[in-house]
């Protein structure tokens, strides 16, 4: 009896870190995408040459931040270990629920996308080794838990820890700040920025930027900019 409480206030951690993990992914592909757009009209208006914005074939062959972050995270662990028992006990039970073939007509749109939506996640589970997931799926469906082997709750606290550590790596990147950050900080972020990109200085200033139909505005013009902002609030 102990075992099965101790399991389940497990799964409820999970389920709690697994929801914030999904709002902190959701949250940082959001900031990602302002903080670049904000970083692309300056490239633009600036008319400086950037090797990182203008080399194309770069640009398509970088993979998204936040796919870096999961597969560092949350990595597999199928190759490391054999299935359970009692994993391929509960997996075989879930399926028999939420299998598509198997489920029945009369049951409404929603319901056969939800339990549509388990039977693909425990299949993704089940390859990648992610025993855990397998029994929180067990339990949203009220399938009983008994089978699950306290030996193996390592499993449930690596799951947690790599969940932690995911979560961890978010919040500690460039786009976390910028999303969580006041307009007064983003405009500070910029400013760095554009210190540590070196497109105001004076160097760049000296050199034509780019070719191209748009003319750009000159470096000048974004230097007195920032020397009128200045003096306005002083």
């Amino acid at each position: 009896m102990k075992g099965k409480r101790v399991l389940k206030k497990q799964i409820l951690r999970l389920e709690y870190l697994e929801a914030e993990y999904e709002d902190c992914i959701e949250i940082h592909d959001e900031s990602r995408h302002e903080f670049e757009s904000t970083v692309r009209n300056l490239h633009y208006n600036l008319n400086v040459f950037d090797e990182d914005l203008d080399d194309i074939s770069k640009k398509q062959n970088d993979s998204s931040e936040a796919n870096k972050i999961n597969d560092a995270g949350l990595e597999d662990q199928k190759d490391k270990e054999q299935t359970p028992l009692w994993a391929k006990s509960l997996f075989r039970k879930i399926v028999k629920m939420t299998h598509p073939d198997k489920l029945s007509d009369d049951l409404a749109v929603d319901d056969k996308e939800r339990l549509a939506e388990k039977y693909q996640l425990v299949k993704e589970a089940i390859d990648k080794g992610d025993f855990a997931k397998i029994a929180m799926i067990a339990n949203s469906l009220n399938i009983d838990l008994t089978t699950v082997e306290i030996s193996d709750f390592s499993k449930f606290k690596q799951k947690e820890t790599s969940l932690q550590e995911a979560i961890k790596k978010i919040k500690n990147s460039i786009f976390w700040v910028w999303g969580t950050s006041t307009q007064e900080q983003k405009d500070r972020i910029v400013q760095e920025f554009l210190k540590s990109k070196g497109w105001t200085s004076k160097k760049a200033m000296r050199k034509k930027s780019r070719k191209g139909k748009h003319p750009g505005k000159s470096i000048g013009w974004a230097r007195k900019l920032s020397l009128k902002k200045d003096d306005e609030k002083q």
